[in-house]
């Protein structure tokens, strides 16, 4: 068994994979004869493997003839082999194949060598079978001659006691002769069941089963217990026999089924066939894995599939699943009723046992039998299908591999046809070439350089010809490699494109934090630089110069950051190493962080804990910014409880964690009591150009930067920063920064611009904290109806200040928002004769601002001016009736016109509406609507009141319903076309539905025609508008027309028009038929 299980297993299955390697090698290289002899000398291994496993199953000497008669074909198919091998790889796993053969037929000939030493014994033991059987005769014939010797005496003794005795009694003759009767019978019926015994043994019909009954302690007794003891082992001996007997009955047998080749199916029928009937089974089943490592019914003997329809069964599913993955057999005793049956013509009946058993090849669970008896399972065939599993899994998986080697030999001879005929297709192709190579040879002799170049070309066709199938591999790969690529690329485009968008929208807020401070500036200086006298300073134009001041030194810092973070960037800032003194750094940044602290009303401390070194190398400026940074955040965000700055000396841990040689450092925290920042925003606040909702750092100030440039700061120096924070309880900064900076840089760069455009798609930054509240004195508690009211919606408290200033001197009093919510309250509250609205606002949008204005009918007629540091879009003007858009910086001229466009809007907006409705609540109603500072409504229920007041007073639009109390709607329209009075704009507003006729009626009279419903209110006011206003706002009322010419062709006459086409064509044809009306075009 170890020569079987260590050499001859591991050097066949080594066979197997080196020639296996051999015919894909030759496969590739397209090398058909060598493909062919290799797959001949591993058909024949196989064969000889097989032949070998049934030798030492069986031990029949005809399959040493069949396994030398299989390797000596592959010898021969091994010598054409050694021919056609051109590589070296191929060459050396041919060697290997040579010596593991050359090992495997030595050790197999040493296991016949051992087979023939056993057979020698047991021959020997047949040479003393007779010897005993001679002993055994020796024993009858003594046994027999004692009888002779001493019956005779016996009876001699009976005759002379019975004559002895003649005068005894009667009864004491009969006692005698019943002793004597005894006494033959104890001797003679040992004797004679030994003799039958040893008879039936040398006819070899003898019954095991005889045992001699004796309770004495005489020579007859001990007899009787020797052969009684040999008579057991004996029994042994012949039950041994008998059990293998058996198995080499069985082995043999289905060896012979194993043999020759045949496909799995009709294999598995054979080999579950036999199995069933030898081993008298009633049902049985052969399961084989599939690729899928699953398990399908293969095979079976008297199996009704209706019954059980398990197509697969998976590893450890059911019985079978268990058995492989256990690789034991398995055997039930106590079938259920719902299991499989043994059909019949007479009916059905359960199995009282089952047993299942692995098939394993190369320790993998090939086959799996499954076989049903009404008898128990004895111990001689469960072991007799342990023996015979291995040999039908070695049989299913060469039937396997056959099977697959046929379809892989058929789609070697496809591809060696298609060879062929491409081979064929450029044999041709040669041939037509070389017809035309001949005919051009004929040709004239300034055509030769041509012919040459032709023969070239020729050439190469051939060579790439024969590439062709390394061609088509290397484009395969290529297109591969292209897929990917293209992937990659569009990978990279879509991170691009959302860097692009951040830094865009970074850049767009920016502009805010940069126009704003930068108004400032213009506006106070010019009006400071207007000033007509050479007085000292007012003390309002002290607090000018102070906000000039504060917004020159904001704007300084804003771009300080923007300049940071470029040359952090770009990796040109430079490093220079210094003693530092920590304690003078502590109390510098006390003395500048200490009045913050003081307006904010927190506790701000110092401390440099024991063990911190006087003076550290570094660079003291780059450490003083980050602290800073670190600390304005702190302040910021912070608007109760503490803000702490800590130096101590860093520990292990931290020190490792800078890498390096370094032996010291220190770690600087800051820790404050503020808002804290979130779990999942710990990582992004530390990106550049990410902000939580695009207003982060016009609401806080600065750029957003800080912590993006202290990082990288931090690496530069050869440190790092980390945090600590808990949302709603405060945050905690360490900088941990080395002692000594081992290689002095004079320009490193410190982000990774490809590392930043992944991480832009984290967006979603920081935190949202609470907006500082800012007051201003404004004219709130002062306004009466007569006044005229400015509203201010705009976060830049200095820049509301200069507006308000402005409004007063304009004859205004004035009221200032600093967000879109309050500013919406305040037009809610106040309705002020005109607003001037910022769009980048920090709760809400500007322009949704202006929409909830002018959607909301106790607003929507005030006029909104905005002055923003965004670009205008001309969709939100028109949409939301905005009378003018200027961008910051502004100067004072662009000021005062901006109060001339306000004042005269106010002036033109007082507009008269009349309503003539027979319902009173209607026309209340269309009162409360249009209830402001700029128009008068007169409501009336009768047409006579309506055409009295349209005689004597000028009314701007006309509301009619179809009903009133004296007369029709539209008898009251034909009476206005008589009195000539039908100029003005007319609405028709009614509940009642009107015809189609009643409609084209109406139209001749009426501008719109509305019909009560669920919008009709909103449609009411856009209509009112239209005629009360007109469509531009910043239109003066000289230039108005008052919507009273009954010919609308005439409302353009005379008109201006700006047309805009990159169409010159269109250009060209509009432009003519607008001439013709009249109209001027630009």
């Amino acid at each position: 068994d170890d020569i079987y299980n260590n050499i001859l297993i591991t050097k066949g299955d080594e066979m197997v994979k080196n020639l296996t390697q051999i015919m894909n090698s030759s496969f590739v290289s397209k090398d058909n004869a060598t493909l062919m002899e290799a797959a001949e000398a591993l058909t024949k291994l196989s064969s000889g493997r097989v032949y070998s496993v049934k030798y030492l199953e069986t031990h029949d000497n005809n399959m040493i003839e069949k396994v030398n008669s299989n390797f000596n074909e592959m010898d021969s198919s091994i010598k054409k082999l050694d021919k056609s091998l051109s590589s070296s790889k191929d060459k050396y796993l041919f060697d290997v194949v040579v010596s593991d053969k050359d090992t495997y037929l030595a050790k197999f000939n040493e296991v016949i060598s051992i087979d023939e030493s056993i057979d020698k014994s047991v021959k020997q033991g047949d040479s003393i079978g007779p010897d005993i059987s001679k002993i055994i005769e020796d024993i009858k014939q003594s046994i027999i001659i004692e009888r002779q010797t001493y019956g005779p005496k016996v009876n001699t003794n009976i005759q002379n006691s019975i004559f002895t005795m003649f005068l005894i009694t009667f009864i004491g003759l009969i006692f005698s002769c019943f002793v004597a009767v005894i006494l033959v019978r104890l001797i003679l019926t040992p004797v004679k069941t030994i003799t039958n015994t040893f008879k039936g043994i040398s006819e070899g019909d003898a019954d095991l089963l005889v045992r001699i009954e004796s309770d004495t302690k005489d020579e007859i007794g001990e007899m009787s217990n020797y052969f009684n003891k040999f008579m057991d082992k004996l029994q042994i001996i012949f039950s041994d026999i008998n059990k293998q007997n058996l198995i080499k009955t069985g082995q043999s047998e289905l060896n012979e089924r194993l043999s020759g080749e045949q496909d799995i199916t009709s294999l598995g029928n054979n080999i579950i066939g036999y199995l069933s009937k030898y081993l008298n089974c009633q049902v049985g089943l052969m399961y084989i894995k599939n690729q899928e490592s699953s398990y399908s019914i293969r095979a079976s003997y008297a199996f009704n599939s209706k019954e059980n329809d398990s197509s697969k069964i998976n590893i450890g599913q059911g019985l079978i699943g268990q058995c492989a993955l256990e690789k034991k057999s398995i055997i039930i005793t106590d079938v259920p009723e719902d299991y499989i049956k043994i059909n019949s013509g007479a009916g059905d009946a359960l199995p009282r046992n089952i047993i299942v058993v692995p098939c394993l090849f190369d320790e993998e669970v090939k086959v799996i039998i499954e076989l049903g008896s009404f008898q128990e399972f004895s111990e001689e065939k469960i072991e007799f299908l342990k023996l015979v599993s291995k040999s039908i899994a070695i049989s299913i998986n060469l039937a396997d591999s056959r099977q697959r080697m046929k379809e892989l030999l058929h789609k070697t001879l496809e591809q060696s046809e298609e060879l062929q005929m491409q081979q064929e297709e450029l044999r041709q192709t040669n041939e037509e070439l070389e017809e035309q190579t001949n005919a051009l040879k004929e040709s004239e002799m300034t055509l030769q350089m041509q012919q040459e170049e032709l023969r070239v070309a020729n050439e190469e066709l051939e060579e790439r010809t024969k590439l062709l199938e390394t061609q088509k591999l290397d484009i395969f790969n290529k297109n591969e490699k292209l897929k990917k690529a293209n992937f990659d690329i569009v990978e990279k485009v879509k991170a691009i494109e959302i860097a692009s968008k951040y830094k865009s929208e970074f850049l767009a807020n920016m502009s805010h934090e940069l126009r704003t401070p930068l108004n400032s500036i213009l506006v106070l200086s010019q009006l400071l630089s207007s000033k007509d006298n050479n007085l000292p300073f007012t003390e309002k134009e002290m607090e000018f110069a102070k906000v000039i001041y504060s917004s020159g030194s904001d704007l300084l810092e804003l771009i300080n950051d923007i300049l940071d973070l470029s040359k952090v960037e770009s990796g040109k800032m430079e490093v220079v190493l210094e003693n530092m003194n920590l304690k003078d750094l502590t109390e510098g940044i006390k003395r500048t962080f200490e009045p913050i602290a003081l307006n904010k009303k927190l506790d701000f401390t110092t401390e440099i804990q024991v063990g911190v070194s006087e003076f550290i190398c570094s660079d003291s400026m780059r450490v003083e910014q980050v602290i800073k940074n670190l600390l304005s955040n702190a302040f910021k965000f912070t608007s109760t409880g503490s803000v702490r700055l800590k130096i101590k000396p860093a520990k292990e841990e931290e020190i490792a964690s800078l890498g390096g040689n370094i032996n010291n450092a220190i770690t600087i925290s800051v820790t404050d009591t503020g808002i804290g920042i979130p779990e999942n925003k710990k990582q992004t606040i530390f990106e550049a150009f990410k902000q939580s909702d695009g207003t982060t750092s016009r609401k806080y100030g600065g750029t957003g930067l800080g912590l993006s440039i202290s990082r990288e700061l931090a690496r530069l120096l050869g440190g790092k920063i980390d945090l600590k924070s808990e949302e709603g309880k405060g945050s905690t900064f360490y900088f941990t920064i080395a002692d000594k900076i081992i290689e002095e840089r004079k320009a490193v760069k410190v982000i990774e611009d490809k590392k930043t455009i992944e991480k832009l798609q984290e967006l979603e930054t920081t935190i949202k904290y609470q907006p500082i509240k800012k007051t201003i004195n404004d004219d709130r508690e002062h306004i009466t109806k007569q006044d005229k009211c400015l509203l201010i919606i705009d976060d830049d408290a200095n820049f509301s200040n200069i507006l308000g200033t402005l409004a007063k001197k304009k004859g205004f009093k004035y009221i200032v928002a600093s967000d879109g919510n309050s500013g919406i309250q305040l037009a809610e509250k106040f309705k002020p004769n005109a607003i001037i609205l910022d769009i980048g606002l920090p709760d809400i949008d500007g322009w949704e601002v202006s929409s909830i204005l002018q959607n909301n009918p106790q607003t929507s007629n005030i006029p909104v001016h905005i002055i923003s540091a965004h670009e205008s879009e001309p969709g939100n003007l028109v949409k939301n009736g905005i009378i003018g858009y200027l961008t910051k910086p502004v100067n004072l001229q662009q000021l005062d016109t901006l109060f001339g466009t306000i004042s005269e809007v106010i002036k033109e907006q007082f507009k008269k509406l009349l309503v003539v409705s027979k319902e009173l609540e209607q026309g209340q109603n269309i009162m409360k609507i249009f209830d402001n500072k700029q128009i008068s409504t007169t409501v009336v229920q009768n047409g006579e009141e309506a055409y009295s007041l349209l005689v004597n007073g000028n009314y701007d639009v006309i509301v009619l319903d179809t009903e009133l109390s004296d007369m029709s709607g539209y008898d009251f329209l034909n009476k206005l076309k008589e009195g000539n009075i039908i100029q003005v704009p007319l609405i028709i507003y009614t509940e009642k539905d009107i015809s189609e006729n009643e409609e084209i009626e109406l139209q001749k009279y009426a501008s719109s025609i509305i019909i009560d419903g669920p919008r009709s209110t909103e449609r009411l006011i856009e209509e009112a508008k239209l005629f009360l206003y007109g469509v531009d706002k910043k239109t003066s009322n000289s230039e108005k027309e008052k919507w009273r010419i009954d010919d609308k062709e005439m409302l353009l006459k005379n008109k201006k028009i700006l047309l805009v086409d990159d169409d010159m064509r269109n250009v060209f044809a509009v432009s003519s038929i607008l001439e013709n009306q009249g109209i001027k075009v630009i």
